[in-house]
């Protein structure tokens, strides 16, 4: 300890009576106050004790006081307080004036006020009540020292420790008391903000697990519609599988008829060439008619003639004139007979013409339905390409629809999990 404490050369005295100190003990009778008295024994004798070591106390104040803060540097939380709260400086004046209303001799309703707002400022600032009491400790043992140099007598030397000690203890008791209560008002304010918390807890975990139900609901809700869209999309693949089937066949199909036509196209032609020919062949036939006509003509013109000439010869024709007459018969009939010919040629040439506009038109027809099923066969061939591509959509959609049922899955059974730690954290809450 730095200084040496100045031994006051005084006589004290442990006789109440002889003491002309005034002293206050002012505490409620029955009071807590009054009972912590009661429990550490302090009386008005110790008061009047105190107050007459004041003046050695207060000769020593200043070591003291440096005594206490030099030890406060062995801990360098309680500097971080310190610095950051106020100054030593400062501190010291306080504890100055802390210490002697200590020895005035005085407990009342001021010095109790003064104590706990103090120890409510300690509270405050963070300073833990261990430090608060070896600090107290400390001064405790300056003081110690102070009294074991300034008083002699053994007997008041043992009288004003005991004061000493009740007083500090007093002072710690307010103290401890205070902190107490703070920590109190802290653990009612946690305890109000916690059963607030367990309130609103509650009641978001009503709110959550309503949602939850609605949102379960419709997520039940949804998997009935999808399962409906996924009947209808492996309906719409099994029908798109038929109608591609079937397409392929009809398609396969209209591709033989289309040969089919494209065959009789090709015979029509060669009708159509060959009837083209027969007109040719009856042409030169009703050339030849002619011919013959024309000969017959001749022929029975000159049978007429040879008559003529044989009915002038007389008996000599007479031969001659037979067989220019048979001659002109056969030329007659030849004549009827060519007739004949050439109305058949020209009933075939008519036959001809017909079968020519008959073997047009089926043309003309047979090109149409060519046409028509290359129409059709192409219509074929993009519907099974329309079927392939709505197969393969539907397909799609059934992988996406199991998918998407998977995650549903998921979902619900991530809802479960939420609801259950929602129950589990209702029931925590209300546990604590």
């Amino acid at each position: 300890m730095k200084g040496i404490f100045k031994k006051r050369e005084k006589n004290f005295t442990s006789n109440e009576a002889e003491s002309n100190l005034d002293v206050i003990l002012d505490v409620e009778e029955g009071g807590i106050y009054h009972r912590q008295l009661q429990m550490i024994d302090l009386t008005k004798k110790d008061l009047i004790m105190l107050k007459q070591i004041k003046p050695l106390v207060e000769e020593n104040i200043q070591e003291i006081v440096e005594q206490f803060y030099e030890n406060l540097d062995h801990e360098e939380t309680l500097i971080e307080i310190i610095d950051q709260n106020s100054s030593r400086e400062r501190l010291k004046k306080t504890l100055t004036n802390h210490i002697q209303e200590m020895f005035n001799g005085k407990i009342d309703t001021p010095f109790y006020q003064a104590r706990i707002k103090i120890a409510h400022i300690h509270f405050k600032i963070g300073l833990q009540p261990k430090w608060y009491m070896g600090a107290f400790q400390d001064l405790f043992n300056s003081l110690l020292k102070i009294l074991d140099k300034g008083l002699p007598d053994k007997e008041v030397f043992q009288q004003a420790i005991s004061a000493t000690s009740k007083i500090l203890n007093l002072e710690q008791q307010l103290v401890l008391e205070a902190y107490e209560k703070e920590v109190q008002q802290v653990h009612d304010r946690q305890e109000a903000e916690k059963n607030e918390l367990h309130q609103q807890i509650n009641a978001t975990s009503e709110e959550l697990a309503a949602v939850f139900q609605e949102a379960k609901a419709s997520t039940e809700q949804l998997v009935v519609q999808l399962q409906d869209i996924l009947h209808s999309a492996q309906q719409g693949t099994a029908t798109s599988e038929n109608v591609e089937k079937t397409s392929r066949e009809r398609s396969h199909d209209v591709r033989l008829q289309e040969q089919d036509m494209e065959n009789i196209e090709s015979k029509m032609q060669g009708i159509k060439k060959e009837s083209a020919s027969l007109a040719d062949i009856s042409h030169q036939i009703e050339s030849i008619v002619s011919m013959v006509t024309e000969i017959a003509e001749q022929t029975n013109l000159l049978a007429l003639n040879a008559a003529i000439e044989a009915a002038r010869a007389g008996e000599e024709g007479k031969g001659f004139a037979v067989v220019a007459d048979e001659v002109r018969k056969l030329a007659e009939q030849t004549k009827d007979s060519v007739t004949n010919v050439t109305g058949l040629i020209e009933m075939t040439e008519k036959q001809v013409e017909k079968v020519n506009d008959y073997v047009t038109d089926v043309q003309q027809s047979v090109s149409t339905g060519t046409s028509n099923m290359r129409t059709i066969y192409q219509f074929f061939e993009e519907l099974v390409e329309k079927m392939n591509q709505a197969k393969s959509q539907n397909t799609t959609i059934e992988k996406e629809v199991e998918t998407f049922f998977h995650q549903l899955d998921n979902v619900n059974e991530s809802f479960g999990q939420i609801s259950t730690a929602m129950d589990d954290l209702v029931t925590l809450t209300n546990q604590e």
